[in-house]
């Protein structure tokens, strides 16, 4: 018996839609942990489940937006 491979090919717009569904998770996620809507267990429960799968370069790239917002204190947390 032989088994075929069935490769699906995902469009550029679907990985960008991907990515972008992810960011907008993770900046939820980070929001509320620094400005206190999601506490510490919550936090660590999620982190613990999604940090296996995420890319360091996207992780890198929602922390570095967030905690950035964050820092101006003129700007408020309302991502």
């Amino acid at each position: 018996m032989r088994w075929i491979e069935v490769v699906f090919m995902v469009s550029p717009f679907e990985v960008c839609l991907e990515k972008s569904a992810l960011i907008d998770e993770m900046r939820g996620v980070v929001q509320a942990c620094v400005s206190g809507e999601m506490d510490w267990v919550r936090s660590r429960a999620y982190w613990d489940a999604r940090l296996p799968t995420v890319d360091p370069a996207l992780l890198a790239e929602v922390l570095s937006y967030v905690l950035h917002r964050a820092a101006v204190s003129a700007v408020p947390l309302n991502l």
